[in-house]
């Protein structure tokens, strides 16, 4: 008996050997034939699925895109050099549209914009009740099971007066915990928030790491405290700074409310940044080149290209424009992949930047060429879909902030900005309406969950996953990123 057992369990083990090498083979071969149709998207053998809903998007999207794009090496006596290629300025709307078919998959229509009023929010612990009064032993009005972000109507020595949805309460000082959520909360959704003017200690401190002697002045509308003494540096920020907001307008398709109000500080050492960052318990220890919080902006020159800090610059203010236009506690994949999608753009000489396009530079030391920036990003992301190892997007779309950032953060942050543009570009720009519905629905007060942007561009999620990494792959170094 036992004999028959051991043989039964010999045929079931080999069965599911025979299974999983099965299995394997079909993954490499999907990932081969991946491969395959991105270097010879005009093979004959593809003609029939020019017809299908998506693979025709994006089997049309390879077939009408220009060929490789001239690649630079410096000389000799080189150093750095822009971006190491040259690149076309990209149209925000696609090349070859289709025309929108109504009550088709995918056909989303946009809605008018919603610019909420500018209000002052806080955030109020969760188990803290809202009482009927501004007294201890006051009526209990409802008590908050997570943290809350509400809108404040009156202030008194001690407690502040709140919003929760229909309802009016009291929160006493410290119940409330000031505009911003505690990193890896999951508070209530809440609309955009107006600008929030610098912490005053926590700028003192910044500032006080400066070298003497400081500069005062402005970028764009920010206020700048500075030891970077380059005045060509400080008008080249100047010009990025006055004309993002009007970029992120145009490439979002909603509004930052209210003005600018926060303080960015500039400093000239790394080891200045340094010493102010691992102040932050937070923060202290990780590899960040700049970090906004509290009304502060921090970042460094550390004798970077003056299109490296501006990149970086970009960044942070990107996390301040999508407080002021989406709302605060955004999920970590969509605030870092809108800002990485930003500041991974080119820079045009003026400070304009150019979105969708390839930023960053490339460094020539003797025979080693470094990439910086949006290319090494992509490179890295490429490799990983090649190796398998790019996490599947509902699980990427799930990461709260710590393991967003300390858990494979360079290729989160990159995956992340590079589905912002898929979602912008991708499938020659079918999916953006969507997208950008999605922002308008979150900046409305809606959750911003993953499931509600699939149901917004109308993609099954086996199906924007796939649709997403062979855009990955024909991306390229050879090819350039916008159709």
């Amino acid at each position: 008996m036992l004999a028959g057992m051991r043989s039964g369990m010999q045929k079931i083990l080999a069965g599911l050997v025979w299974i999983a090498i099965a299995a394997i083979a079909a993954i490499a071969g999907i990932a081969a034939g991946t491969v395959w149709i991105v270097r010879h998207p005009h093979s004959p053998l593809l003609d029939p699925a020019a017809d299908w809903p998506v693979a025709g998007l994006i089997l049309e999207d390879l077939r009408h895109r220009p060929g490789p794009a001239p690649f630079t090496i410096p000389g000799e006596d080189a150093g750095e050099v822009g971006d190491g290629g040259t690149e076309d300025v990209p149209s925000l709307r696609p090349s070859r549209p289709r025309p929108a078919v109504p009550g088709a998959p995918g056909a989303v229509v946009f809605p008018p914009n919603i610019q909420p009023e500018g209000v002052e929010r806080v955030v109020v612990k969760p188990g803290i009740p809202l009482l009927a009064e501004p007294r201890p032993g006051a009526a209990r009005i409802l008590v908050p099971t997570r943290v809350a972000v509400l809108k404040v109507l009156d202030r008194r020595p001690d407690w502040v007066k709140v919003q929760y949805g229909e309802v009016d309460g009291w929160v006493p000082d410290p119940a409330w915990i000031g505009p911003d959520p505690p990193l890896g909360s999951d508070p209530d959704p809440v609309r955009p928030v107006v600008g929030r003017p610098p912490d005053e200690e926590l700028l003192a401190r910044a500032r006080a790491r400066l070298v003497p002697p400081e500069a005062a002045g402005r970028l764009g509308s920010y206020l700048l405290y500075t030891d970077v003494q380059s005045a060509a540096l400080l008008a080249f920020l100047d010009r990025v700074a006055a004309a993002l907001d009007d970029t992120y307008r145009a490439r979002y398709g909603v509004s930052p409310i209210g003005e600018p109000v926060e303080a960015v500080v500039l400093f000239r050492e790394d080891r200045s940044y340094r010493e102010f960052l691992d102040e932050d318990k937070v923060l202290a220890g990780l590899p960040a080149q700049a970090h906004t919080g509290y009304g502060v902006v921090a970042l460094f020159d550390g004798g970077r290209t003056d299109e490296e800090v501006g990149a970086a610059l970009v960044h942070e203010l990107g996390h301040l424009l999508n407080r002021r236009a989406i709302g605060p506690s955004l999920p970590s994949w969509l605030d870092e992949g809108i800002a990485d999608d930003l500041s991974q753009s080119r820079l045009d000489p003026s400070g304009r930047l150019v979105p969708g396009t390839l930023g960053g530079v490339t460094i020539r030391e003797g025979r080693r060429i470094e990439m910086r920036g949006a290319r090494a990003a992509l490179q890295s992301l490429i490799a990983a879909a090649g190796t398998g190892t790019l996490r599947p997007l509902p699980e990427l779309l799930a990461l709260d902030w710590d393991d967003f950032v300390r858990r494979r953060a360079d290729v989160n942050y990159a995956q992340a900005s590079f589905f912002v543009r898929y979602l912008l570009q991708g499938e020659q720009g079918t999916l953006a309406p969507g997208f950008r519905s999605f922002l308008a629905d979150v900046a409305g007060g809606m959750p911003p969950a993953p499931e509600r942007l699939r149901e917004r561009v109308g993609r099954p999620w086996p199906v924007l996953e796939a649709g997403y990494r062979l855009w990955l792959l024909s991306m390229r170094e050879d090819r350039p990123l916008v159709p």
